[in-house]
């Protein structure tokens, strides 16, 4: 249930990116599956995200998807998998933490 719940949040994420994508960039059907192409081949290994969280440290969205080198929306499902597991927490000031304690590896 999670896992389709991710992937509609996904599938909206691409739709809004491909709905306000900057002139000159693909748009509408042609952005999105050229997006929805890249999400799942561009996917590392499991793990991947709680590595680039340490214990006791909160980072925002453009530190990791940078630091990870993936594409946001590929982050951005790949946190709420986490959140919703209770392995990552976001906080008030819209940063991510890893939940100590959680046994994630």
């Amino acid at each position: 249930m999670i896992a389709r719940r991710v992937r509609v949040l996904v599938l909206m994420a691409v739709l809004l990116t491909a709905v306000l994508a900057a002139p000159g960039q693909a748009r509408g059907a042609d952005a999105i599956e050229v997006q929805s192409a890249h999400l799942e081949s561009d996917a590392p290994a499991d793990g991947w995200l709680l590595a680039k969280l340490s214990p006791g440290t909160a980072r925002t969205v453009d530190e990791l998807a940078a630091d990870a080198g993936v594409a946001v929306p590929l982050l951005l499902s790949e946190l709420l998998r986490l959140e919703l597991e209770g392995a990552v927490e976001r906080l008030p000031d819209g940063r991510f933490a890893r939940i100590a304690g959680n046994g994630a590896g």
